[in-house]
């Protein structure tokens, strides 16, 4: 079965209603592109480097292109630019801060550790999301229980998401 669905709402659902982090300003998709804007000044723990590199960069510009789905994992490639200065070559500053982050926002919504990967490779940041594994964590109701996600997309601005339920 595929669900498709826009971005907003799924965010909600994802959310459960509270709304993207505050360092989080605005999250859209753009055909199979999410765009979004985050102001790293308002990443918490930063230190060093970081906190002075976030000071001169100010607000992210993000392409998130979804480079793969493969064994219940969403691979997802980010173009950062900010203030003309291509901030992904600044990446190894802020994949730590930034995978902390993730990890406390799906911790403080009852979900496991380990469900993002935030990395970086050749100035490129990446991260992995185990979908499979955030999906069997989420409160979810009865006939939706054990579903296998079979494959993931992001086409003409929506998430579509192909499910086998158990029987």
């Amino acid at each position: 079965m595929w669900v498709t669905a826009p971005l907003d709402e799924l965010l909600h659902l994802a959310l459960q209603g509270e709304g993207l982090p505050p360092f989080v300003t605005s999250a859209e998709l753009v055909g199979s592109l999410l765009r979004a804007e985050v102001d790293v000044r308002d990443l918490p723990g930063l230190a060093g480097a970081a906190r002075l590199a976030a000071r001169a960069v100010g607000t992210v510009h993000l392409d998130v292109a979804l480079a793969g789905y493969r064994d219940g994992v969403a691979h997802l490639a980010v173009e950062a630019h900010a203030r003309s200065v291509p901030a992904h070559r600044l990446a190894a500053l802020f994949t730590g801060p930034l995978d902390a982050v993730l990890a406390r926002t799906l911790a403080d919504r009852g979900l496991p550790p380990g469900l993002t990967t935030v990395g970086e490779s050749g100035g490129v940041l990446t991260v992995a999301v185990r979908v499979q594994d955030a999906l069997d964590a989420a409160p979810l109701p009865p006939f939706l229980r054990g579903a296998v996600v079979d494959n993931l997309t992001l086409a003409d601005s929506q998430v579509a998401v192909a499910l086998t339920l158990s029987a």
